[in-house]
């Protein structure tokens, strides 16, 4: 095979890479096409497939508003000659997936055995489509116990199953990294230090990995209330002594004292009225801006928690969300004098959940703004009913966050009246309540209602804020999240059968049914809400064992099936039923009032988890699962 490499950047050289390497997969090595990247006069070899900008081969780019946002494809390749065309050249590596995957390909889960590449008769296969995705914004966020790996992986994956976008929190995401190298849930592991240097080099690592896959580069959020002034915003605990004496004054007020919020910088806010305090975050940002360059899109979140705002004399004199768009103002106009194109999102969170009255964005091209209802209920999906109650007025410090989802959704219609640039959401399905569904199967209901009605709200696209390791049993839901983002009209079945399929091969569908059985028994939405020990939900319950034990032999036929990615299906299904039926026995005796036999019980299955952690490592988090289920059994 031949590669004419031309200088349309690292992208494009991979897109064709990729596309040779699955091409020789599939083939069985038989197949030497050549693939030329923009180069418009071609070659005359009939086996020629062409990779380039729809512009530069004269095609439509109706509906390309934005170029670097929207990544429409088209393909035409019969026999191994055509092209593949995108609207930016991240859109040109998602056709190649598009491509392979009509040649019957399946990208089910990151890392080893992730993918089903079955062998085709490329010389006889045809592919003509155009694809235009559904939302603009599709992609995940650091979150979790994540190693370099698990990022790494994410990130190559992302493209193969339509993502386009990959999310670095804070300046150094070193919290998350931490969370896995000190292996805290591990009962069995010895924790490996990690340095602040080592995972500013993973971070570099990670954005490296993103621009070769042409993703959008999204970086920071919070961080900017404590890094401007030299305080780093690295985790959540209170842990570590900072010295901020020469820059207290910077500090929100609260009862009357400037300090740390809890000794957690990344939860402390600003006295946002000081403009020294504004100016200081101000040259900041353009100084990382100008430093990290190639980042598309950056976040500029205050700080986290909730009642946390300055109560100084002047602070008091407006909402925190008017310093706000005061303070992205002021960013804005920064860039703007030094040249620096880079779009700013804006966000709508807790305290900033309610809408200005009195500021507005001066330029509303550069913005993009961010909508995170993370105290929503989740058993409850988006919906385009109206809020029949009064919102409640912002008061300071006082304030109570909506679990309705008609509710949460309202606030964001007043936050339309005063933006209506493009907007997404930050979603939290895979942060703390995919914990809750041990089949990992209902959870993606909602998720899929949820997906199908952003357009409905306004809203061009999602960004889920959870962990990189989110495939055990099975990856059906991240899978469903990332097809459903492109293509909002798939249903709920078409995606579960694509998806078992091609991740367990001919008894697939088998598969899906037992997970499905497991998730009638296992009712995500209890579990969620905490009310599973009533009698009629533990009545299911007390049936998981019996249930897991009468499909292993199904499983156990499967474990060595010929093609690696549906046997390591096969074998997460053996390891998870040990898992299953501990969870519902630890189920059944807290119900029972007997707490510490529940507790023996789960203290077992950590146990069980650590023991097999490495070869679930990139596919399942002990440690958030762990801080999400461990308070149930004691």
């Amino acid at each position: 095979m031949k590669i004419l490499m031309t200088q349309q950047g690292i992208t494009a050289d991979y897109a064709a890479i990729e596309l040779q390497r699955l091409i020789i997969a599939v083939s069985e090595g038989k197949i030497n096409p050549i693939i030329t990247i923009a180069d418009s006069l071609g070659s005359n070899d009939p086996n020629t497939i062409k990779l380039a900008l729809l512009s530069e081969l004269n095609l439509s780019e109706e509906g390309v508003d934005d170029p670097v946002l929207d990544d429409i494809t088209e393909i035409d390749i019969t026999g191994l000659n055509g092209y593949i065309a995108g609207s930016n050249i991240r859109a040109i590596l998602i056709g190649v997936y598009q491509f392979m995957h009509s040649a019957g390909c399946r990208f089910v889960r990151p890392g080893k055995d992730g993918e089903y590449l079955p062998a085709c008769d490329l010389l006889s296969h045809s592919c003509k489509q155009r694809n235009v995705p559904s939302y603009r914004i599709r992609g995940e966020c650091i979150e979790g116990a994540v190693s370099l790996e698990n990022c790494l992986e994410t990130i190559v994956w992302s493209p193969k199953v339509g993502f386009n976008s990959f999310m670095l929190e804070f300046m150094i995401p070193f919290t998350f990294f931490d969370n896995w190298y000190s292996h805290r849930a591990n009962t069995v592991k010895t924790p490996e230090p990690l340095s602040v240097e080592r995972a500013a080099l993973f971070t570099s690592l990670c954005e490296q990995e993103t621009k070769k896959c042409g993703l959008l580069l999204h970086s920071a959020g919070h961080g900017w209330t404590c890094e401007p002034f030299g305080v780093p915003g690295l985790k959540w605990s209170g842990d570590v002594k900072y010295d901020i004496e020469s820059v207290r004054e910077n500090f929100a007020m609260l009862n009357g004292v400037r300090d740390l919020y809890h000794n957690v910088p990344l939860n402390t806010n600003l006295c946002y009225s000081n403009p020294k305090t504004r100016r200081t975050v101000v040259e900041y940002c353009a100084k990382y801006a100008k430093e990290k360059h190639f980042i598309d899109i950056l976040h500029i979140w205050l700080a986290d928690g909730t009642n946390n705002h300055c109560e100084c004399d002047e602070c008091v004199k407006m909402d925190p969300v008017e310093f706000y768009i005061m303070l992205m103002n002021e960013i804005d106009e920064e860039f703007e004098r030094q040249g620096i194109t880079m779009k700013l999102v804006f966000l709508i969170y807790v305290d900033l959940l309610w809408a200005p009255k009195i500021m507005k964005l001066n330029k509303s091209n550069r913005f993009t703004c961010l909508f995170a209802p993370i105290t929503r209920d989740y058993t409850q999906p988006y919906t385009t009913e109206p809020f029949t109650g009064t919102l409640p007025e912002f008061v300071r410090n006082k304030l109570q966050f909506p679990r309705d989802m008609t509710e949460n959704l309202a606030h964001l219609k007043e936050w339309q009246k005063m933006f209506n640039g493009t907007s997404f959401v930050y979603e939290y399905h895979f942060w703390t309540y995919h914990c809750h569904d041990y089949s990992y199967y209902d959870m993606a209901r909602i998720l899929l209602e949820d997906i199908k009605r952003l357009g409905d709200l306004g809203l061009h696209g999602m960004l889920e804020d959870g962990t990189q390791r989110a495939f055990f049993p099975t990856g059906f839901p991240m899978y469903l999240c990332a097809k459903s983002l492109y293509n909002k009209d798939l249903t709920f079945d078409e995606i579960a059968d694509e998806y078992f399929i091609g991740s367990f091969g001919d008894e697939g569908l088998k598969a899906k049914e037992y997970i499905a059985g497991l998730a009638e028994l296992f009712e995500v939405g209890r579990i969620y809400k905490g009310t599973w020990a009533q009698e009629d939900s533990i009545e299911k319950i007390k049936k998981v064992p019996v249930y897991v034990n009468s499909h292993l032999a199904l499983i156990y036929k499967n474990l060595k099936l010929k093609d690696s990615c549906h046997a390591k299906s096969w074998e997460l299904l053996k390891l998870h039923a040990n898992a299953a039926i501990m969870l519902s026995q630890a189920m059944v005796k807290k119900s029972e009032g007997d707490t510490d036999s529940s507790k023996k019980i789960y203290s077992d299955l950590q146990n069980y988890l650590s023991v097999i952690e490495d070869d679930i490592q990139e596919l399942f988090d002990l440690d958030l699962f762990n801080r999400v289920n461990r308070g149930k059994f004691q």
